[in-house]
């Protein structure tokens, strides 16, 4: 799926599918493509995009390279498709920097990238070009806390459970935004 996301407003503002990659466009997010997806990417920002198999083949010493005016990272990212059952694995997401934009080619969807654009499209996000979009903004820091929930008082005596907070928070301006998920069960339900 190739995805466009263009920086307008101090946020990123999504286009999915055929959409033209224009001057705003400032990430490129090419989740399992397809041959004609990579030759649009290729051919638009005149680079060559990695397939799966030359990422997955990469030795630790050539991760990063410069090709054709692109500038290459290939990191191996763990990665748990269904957290409730499934062990972490790697998987390999290339990152291009070519020109003032970025392409992230990827066949795995970790945590970190819906986390990202959570807060990439909103208003605060500072994400103007492909480099401030790899790069965490100056201070804003991603926070990730879990909690296990083992007895309590009062009605909730015996409770189990288990929570997890993601959040970002600004030093700048001390606010901080995320999502809470989680479960407790009672002794009595």
């Amino acid at each position: 799926m190739l995805t466009i996301y263009d920086a307008a407003e101090g946020m990123l503002i999504k286009h999915e599918g055929a959409a033209p990659i224009t001057p705003a466009a400032v990430w490129i997010d090419l989740l399992n493509p397809t041959k004609d997806e990579d030759l649009l990417v290729e051919r638009a920002l005149s680079i060559s995009v990695p397939t799966r198999e030359e990422m997955s083949e990469i030795e630790a010493s050539s991760r990063l390279y410069q090709e054709g005016g692109g500038h290459y990272m290939t990191a191996v990212v763990l990665h748990q498709p269904d957290p409730s059952s499934d062990p972490p694995v790697g998987t390999p997401i290339t990152f291009i920097l070519a020109g003032s934009r970025l392409v992230t080619v990827r066949y795995a969807e970790p945590r970190a990238f819906p986390m990202f654009l959570n807060r990439a499209q909103k208003k605060d996000a500072a994400c103007m070009t492909g480099t401030a979009v790899m790069v965490e903004p100056p201070n804003v820091v991603a926070i990730t806390e879990t909690a296990t929930v083992t007895g309590g008082t009062g009605r909730f005596a015996g409770a189990t459970g288990s929570i997890e907070v993601e959040r970002v928070f600004n030093r700048a301006t001390g606010v901080t935004t995320g999502t809470l998920e989680g479960w407790i069960s009672t002794a009595d339900s």
